[in-house]
């Protein structure tokens, strides 16, 4: 399958959901991502799918509270470790998403920050 342009309507969405919050939106692989002023990346959007970066226990409940979502694959085979999918009916409901995504941003600030690259 070939690759698709990131979702206008989500990447607005999800712009919509960040505001106000500490964060940098980087076209990341031509596509909308968001990173902690530390530098590391926690969402974004990724062809028709919102991504986010959950801890461990985290994920385990987001993966059980909503049936649907997945690991992050951008490619096939290839997950990117601690990175969810929501099912798509996720994005609609708007305070549930901003809750994980605040979450997401908690937990990747929490981490430690990427050292600037020369």
């Amino acid at each position: 399958m070939a690759w698709q342009k990131p979702s206008a309507q989500l990447s607005g969405l999800l712009a919509g959901a960040l505001a106000g919050l500490a964060c940098e939106m980087r076209l990341t692989f031509g596509c909308p991502a968001f990173y902690t002023p530390g530098g590391n990346l926690f969402c974004g959007v990724f062809e028709n799918n919102i991504f986010m970066r959950l801890s461990e226990p985290d994920r385990e409940q987001f993966l059980q509270a909503f049936p649907g979502s997945a690991a992050f694959e951008p490619m096939k085979g290839k997950p990117m470790r601690e990175y969810v999918v929501p099912p798509p009916e996720l994005p609609a409901e708007l305070e549930k998403l901003e809750l994980w995504l605040k979450r997401s941003l908690d937990y990747a600030a929490s981490l430690p920050a990427k050292k600037k690259k020369k």
